[in-house]
């Protein structure tokens, strides 16, 4: 419990009036405490009050259709009136959290792209991978199904299932690849943070963060629904609601979507022969069950539940439960690609497998937030729970006609889910109000338990290949627990300079308890590795520093350095030498310049970076019978960013971005190659986007917005040793909305250009080359409140 000191501090009451440029009372305006839960609605007057600490403060201020302004009560004001300005007209001030606390994106010392609702929906991304080529620098890589996925931010990228760019959802960290691939449905905003971030967000942050956050209730009554059509059996499916059950305390809010689509890849068994088990005889696989199946086809369902209480004008608290399944319909694209990046591109969205599998994927994240706003500081506890559970059956492991072999998740039968849980702990202080000096410190704990079991089933051919025919069982269990503690200052030196410190000390330690064993069909086990426990800890610092000059206050330039960490870990069924790796670091030295102009018409930002990834850990094979992951070298990336919004004349706005990147490999053996100089994998040489939005209104009420862009991606490889080589490509989208009072209709398409590139290519044995959805149109119809 807080003293009661505390919760009956004094509180200093704002009142004040909302109108649009035309002098109209606007209702149902969110006028929000910036860096707190506290928040209040505007009456249908346009009319406002609200209790805030006794210091000073900044309130936020946003409408749909309008764009969002900040405006800070002066010291001893009791009233305040505020002008809001269609969207058409003026860039809104955009809020971000990217200091764990919220603020206006134009002074934060961070490369940070940070889109809102309204962009997420002009711009029609409805996942992750949208981001790609709309994000300076950024590159995503989607292995078969939509959780499945590969992000690499200035070139630094992962080699195993721990990202090296951290994922956020309402402020809880997604730990492993398979956690990530939300829906971004009913989305508050999208922040992309470039470069590490260890201080503020720990493990993982080694490339940057991407930060989603939901849209929570406000105490205003909204309301929409929506519905998409397209080709490839596109249907989606959406609503969400926001409403007060009680007049100031408790409001809640519920958003649901359901998705169906189909896969574009078949399995053309027309050319391909396999080896019949007895006769040892080739034979065609041509007309059997397998050959045209369509692969891909994928359902999915969303949940966001959320409820927010005030428990007094100090003390909020605030529970958010997301809920996402999905599964294949027919046969899935899991772990299915082409044998070579050739045949990818030369016989496009085919496969020639014998085992057509499924898969299945449930994720639940749950965070109660409890925030204390006092005027000297704030204090937010987040508890959260993460679950995910995942299943896959008969994939095809050989990626092959012949039947030699398929995997299957594993429990206590083939085809089993086998589930991971997160249990996450934090507690974060901010000083409160905008002082000459402000501090944020914090502690981290997690328990991280993932029960992974597969099963590989060698079946007819396998013998030929060399391997015992049966069903060898897998088990890797790992339990980690981590904690951490960090602090950070900012200091205004002077009226234009500005300093900011900051460290972070993690520890983890880790357990894994692996086995592995053939099952007899009796049922019983014939172990050729026993169970084994094996234990690691290890420990990082990520330190950081800033230095800002503000010309004004919409426009400063920053220099910055910072760290992140990768989690080092244990090699399975290995000892001595082989028997554990350590942690990775990036370090990045960074010069950046944000400018807006006094009429928020124009918003710049600009930088420089250099990046040092040490330690980088690699998946090798470096004698027979060892496949480990160690530290082998370095990558150095060097580059620059850019973005500006700007709106030339009313109802016109133009977007552009641009990042050039230049990350190579360090002088280190690859397979017996130095491969020193080489590009990293999945690291463009560039990315642009340029993007033109018109309105052409008929009304107040009517309108037609039209808006294109264009996105190229520079050359890339997907290998160390740059064989597999992906040429600069380009894609075309577009959408045209018809807009009548709070109805719309929107035509829209992606990849119009008919664009064909890799999107995924591993050399080996087990995965190889995937490219990208084929062009895509549909139309979209929605109704909001």
């Amino acid at each position: 419990m807080l003293p009661s000191a505390l919760l009956n501090a004094q509180q200093h009451i704002i009142s004040g009036k909302v109108t649009n440029s035309q002098n109209m009372p606007l209702p149902e305006v969110s006028v929000k405490l910036l860096g707190s839960e506290t928040g209040t609605v505007t009456d249908r007057n346009g009319l406002f009050t609200i209790s805030l600490p006794n210091s000073t403060f900044s309130l936020a201020f946003s409408h749909i259709g309008y764009s969002t302004i900040v405006a800070a009560p002066g010291t001893g004001m009791d009233s305040l009136n505020v002008v809001l300005e269609e969207e058409t007209r003026r860039l809104s001030e955009v809020v971000v959290s990217s200091n764990r606390k919220e603020e206006l994106l134009m002074m934060t010392p961070v490369s940070v792209t940070a889109l809102t609702s309204s962009k997420i929906r002009q711009m029609k991304i409805w996942n992750i991978g949208d981001l790609a080529g709309v994000v300076p620098n950024l590159s995503y890589a989607e292995l078969g199904v939509g959780y499945q996925q590969q992000i690499a931010i200035r070139g630094v990228s992962i080699f195993s299932e721990t990202p090296a760019t951290a994922t956020y959802i309402d402020g809880v960290a997604s730990l492993d690849v398979n956690a990530t691939g939300l829906q971004l449905m009913d989305i508050e905003r999208v922040e992309i943070l470039r470069g590490p971030q260890g201080t503020l967000y720990g493990r993982n942050a080694m490339a940057g963060v991407v930060s989603i956050t939901t849209r929570k209730t406000s105490g205003a009554r909204q309301a929409f629904s929506e519905i998409s059509v397209g080709n490839q059996g596109l249907q989606r499916y959406g609503f969400g609601i926001r409403v007060p059950l009680t007049k100031s305390r408790l409001s809640l809010g519920l958003a649901g979507q359901y998705q169906k689509r189909h896969g574009f890849y078949t399995n053309d068994l027309s050319d391909a022969t396999t080896v019949h088990p007895e006769t040892r005889e080739r034979y065609s696989l041509k007309g059997t069950p397998e050959d045209g199946i369509r692969v891909g086809d994928e359902e999915s369902f969303y949940a966001n539940l959320s409820f927010r209480y005030s428990a007094s004008d100090k003390l909020t608290f605030s529970l958010s439960s997301i809920l996402q399944k999905e599964h294949s319909l027919g046969a899935s694209a899991y772990y299915m690609a082409a044998p070579s990046d050739v045949i990818a591109l030369q016989k496009p969205y085919r496969f020639q497998v014998n085992d057509l599998g499924s898969h299945a994927r449930t994720y639940l994240n749950s965070s109660l937030n409890a925030v204390y706003q006092g005027a000297r500081f704030s204090l937010t506890n987040t508890s959260a729970l993460q679950y995910i559970s995942q299943s896959y059956d008969r994939i095809d492991q050989d990626l092959l006609p012949d039947n030699a072999a398929h995997g299957s998740s594993f429990r206590a039968k083939i085809g089993d889910s086998f589930p991971q849980t997160v249990l996450s702990q934090e507690l974060r202080a901010h000083s409160s109000g905008e002082k000459r000096l402000t501090w944020t410190a914090g502690a981290y704990f997690f328990h991280q338990a993932n029960l992974k079991q597969y099963a590989a089933v060698y079946k007819d051919l396998a013998t030929l290949l060399g391997m015992r025919e049966g069903t060898q069982v897998t088990q890797t269990h790992f339990y980690n627990s981590g904690s951490a503690v960090y602090g950070q200052v900012e200091y205004q030196l002077t009226p234009m300079l500005k300093a900011t410190a900051g460290v972070r000390a993690d520890y983890e330690h880790r357990t894994i308890k692996v086995a592995r064993y053939y099952l007899e069909p009796d049922g019983s086990r014939d172990y050729d590795i026993t169970d084994t426990t094996m234990k690691s800890q290890f420990g990082a610092l990520s330190p950081k520093a800033v230095l800002q000059y503000f010309f004004s206050d919409s426009r400063h330039l920053y220099l910055s350095y910072s760290r992140g960490f990768r989690a080092g870990g244990n090699n399975l069924f290995t000892k001595g030498k082989y028997f554990s790796y350590d942690p990775e670091y990036s370090n990045n030295l960074e010069v950046g310049y944000k400018l807006q102009s006094e009429d928020r018409r124009l918003r710049a930002t600009a930088a420089l970076f250099y990046l040092y990834w040490i330690n980088m850990q690699l998946d090798l094979n470096p004698e027979p019978g060892y496949w480990i992951t160690d530290n082998v070298g370095n990558v150095s990336s060097y580059g620059a960013e850019t973005e500006i919004a700007y709106i030339p004349v009313p109802g016109m706005q133009a977007d552009f971005s641009l990042g050039l990147n230049k990350a190579s490999y360090g002088n280190f053996d690859y397979l017996g190659e130095n491969i020193s100089g080489n590009q990293a994998i999945l690291a463009p040489e560039s990315t642009t986007m340029i993007g033109l939005q018109q309105l052409l209104p008929f009304s107040a009420q009517t309108g037609i917005i039209l808006r294109g862009e264009w996105k190229r991606t520079g050359s890339q490889y997907f290998d160390l040793a740059n064989e597999i080589h992906q040429p600069a490509y380009h894609v075309f989208n577009a959408r045209l909305t018809f807009g009548l009072n709070k109805a719309e209709i929107a035509f829209w398409g992606q990849n119009l250009s008919g664009s064909r590139f890799l999107t995924f290519a591993m050399p080996g044995y087990f995965k190889h080359s995937v490219i990208n959805r084929p062009r895509t149109v549909g139309i979209t119809l929605r109704y909001g409140i």
